[in-house]
């Protein structure tokens, strides 16, 4: 009777094996994943330079040579002028120049995805030179530490919320945001596009906006608006063309983006005299610590939505959901371009189209 019984158990086990030992694979590979990106944090931080030293080195460079090249004007890259106080890389310098440009209204920013407050784009606004402003943070333990950071600074307000296109605007109206800030600072590492988009009744004077610089620039690609949370891959946010389109649209020109190639400056056209051309604005690809390092690949492939596609519709099978191989993919046919009316440009067509494929997916 106990050799039956021991001969039954061992065919359950028998057959219960190859999935004990898919789950074993699959812990095992979690567990490299994991050990590989703590090893090059640990690198980085061991063997790259303090991205602050080499922005010093940078700015102490333009100081020397300061005859070789006007220091303010029309023609002027910002990239000289890239300084890391509290900021991550050197958009404390640029936002200082930038606004010197184009003037203060009611000194009064707006930040989101600010964490604890230790590292930050307008930290210095609050912290150096007083400005009144709000900062949103999601992370329960993050925003209590930027509470505790702001209690005595009555003129900082702290929100814990998680941001959404849904519900912004009610939290800058609950926070006494006013019309026109002066500077708007986005960065959640995933829905940045689409929030910035829902902003409507706000006109920042200077958009501060985090891109994802490890896909194509030109491209319009943007994640789909049900993406799940950033997973510290190469996949989230918007490219910088989905950013330069979306902010031609609301009214704003791309002035710079940073030496990192995480953050790009969009300043409102009616602001915009003091600026080089468009063309020449320089657009960076992945450069994090200033060393060309770039976030993990994204082992799963998952696509973007392109704003620009123009993808046959029997390709599809259902518009704006899942084609062959995964993904998203949402078209804009010639027929489409054809109906564009007068005084609308082919770039606000496109788009138009595209969040209406992206509202009927939501639908269904």
């Amino acid at each position: 009777m106990t050799r039956h019984r021991h001969r039954a158990l061992g065919s359950r086990m028998t057959l219960a094996y190859p999935a004990t030992m898919d789950r074993v694979a699959s812990l095992r590979r979690d567990v490299r994943e994991r050990v590989v990106k703590r090893l090059r944090r640990a690198t980085a931080l061991v063997l790259l330079p303090d991205t602050r030293v080499t922005l010093l080195a940078l700015s102490e460079i333009v100081r020397r040579n300061a005859g070789a090249a006007p220091a303010t004007g029309g023609d002027c890259d910002l990239t000289r002028f890239e300084l890391q106080v509290f900021s991550q890389n050197g958009e404390d310098g640029v936002i200082a120049e930038i606004l010197q440009r184009i003037g203060t209204g009611a000194r009064y920013f707006v930040e989101f995805g600010v964490g604890g407050g230790v590292e930050a784009n307008c930290a210095m606004l609050a912290d150096v030179f007083g400005w009144h402003g709000l900062f949103i943070e999601g992370e329960p333990r993050l925003a209590g530490q930027l509470t505790r950071k702001y209690a005595a600074n009555a003129s900082v307000t702290t929100r814990h919320a998680m941001v959404s296109p849904e519900n912004i605007e009610a939290l800058f109206a609950e926070a006494s945001v006013p019309p026109e800030p002066d500077v708007l600072s986005i960065d959640i590492d995933g829905a940045d596009y689409y929030i910035w988009q829902a902003i409507e009744r706000y006109r920042a004077r200077l958009v501060v906006i985090e891109y994802n610089s490890s896909i194509d620039l030109t491209r319009p690609l943007v994640q789909p608006s049900d993406a799940e949370a950033w997973d510290e891959t190469d996949y989230y946010g918007a490219s910088l063309a989905a950013l330069e389109a979306l902010g031609a649209r609301k009214g704003y020109r791309l002035v710079h983006t940073e030496l990192t190639g995480n953050n790009a400056f969009f300043v409102r056209k009616d602001l915009c005299a003091s600026f080089a051309a468009l063309p020449d604005v320089r657009r960076r690809a992945s450069n994090f610590s200033l060393r060309g390092l770039s976030h993990l690949r994204d082992p799963h492939g998952r696509r973007y939505v392109d704003l620009g596609a123009d993808v046959p519709r029997d390709e599809l099978r259902l518009e704006g959901l899942d084609v062959e191989g995964g993904g998203f993919v949402h078209s804009v046919s010639d027929l489409d371009r054809r109906q564009i009316g007068a005084g609308a440009s082919a770039e606000g067509a496109l788009l138009d189209r595209a969040e209406a494929n992206l509202a009927e997916h939501r639908s269904h």
